[in-house]
């Protein structure tokens, strides 16, 4: 009896509907990797768009804060000056002049911390002195503009970061790949031996006894 499959597969297979359910398996493992390849493609560009905008975000917030340094030593400035152009004041005249500009630029101040968000960061009581708040605020600030300076500078290896990442993922896939093949080998292995057990186990079939009755004519 010539056997079904081709030269070969029948020392692993033994029934039909064998080879159709490997087949089977193997068209889902592939559905599978697709699907999974083109989610890790998704994610990707996902972080992709969101680095782009949180580098937009940093620039935006950069030049706010660079603004707002630049309004504040104009401030600074024509204090400055006001102080040279006064001359002499009258004592009274001259401290209520300067306190008042003062307290306009402790508001400057303030108002940049509170901008940028670093009261939240890094909250300053508002019982502290003036003085010592609007410094410590000033410097707060000053330091916000260096990081966030240093943080678009370093943006311009995001491509690099992408395509890091990007391998990353598929080497996570091709190794999650390569468990899920050997998972299913392993389930069919053991479904082969277990179909093999049953087999040898089974009664062997009874033989058919035909009876043939003899008519007398």
């Amino acid at each position: 009896m010539t056997s079904f499959y081709p030269q070969g597969l029948d020392n692993y297979f033994k029934e039909p509907h064998e080879l159709i359910t490997v087949l089977k398996d193997l068209e889902v493992a592939n559905l599978s990797l697709i699907q999974n390849c083109q989610d890790a493609e998704d994610t990707i560009e996902s972080l992709r768009k969101g680095e782009e905008l949180l580098n937009k975000q940093s620039l935006k917030e950069t030049e706010d804060v660079k603004t707002r340094m630049k309004q504040l030593e104009e401030i600074i400035s024509q204090w400055n000056n006001d102080l040279s152009q006064d001359g002499m004041p009258e004592p009274d005249e001259g401290e209520a002049k300067q306190d008042k500009q003062f307290a306009e630029l402790c508001e400057q101040i303030a108002d940049v911390y509170n901008t940028c968000g670093l009261q939240k960061l890094y909250p300053i009581s508002e019982n502290e002195e003036a003085p010592l708040r609007a410094l410590e605020q000033f410097a707060r600030i000053d330091a916000h503009v260096a990081f966030l300076l240093t943080s678009v500078a370093s943006s311009g290896a995001s491509e690099e970061r992408v395509e890091a990442l990007r391998r990353e993922v598929r080497a996570a896939r091709r190794e999650k790949l390569r468990q899920e093949q050997r998972e299913a080998e392993r389930a069919k292995q053991e479904e082969r031996a277990r179909r093999a057990l049953l087999r040898a186990r089974a009664p062997a079939p009874a033989k058919k006894v035909v009876v043939l009755q003899v008519i007398a004519s």
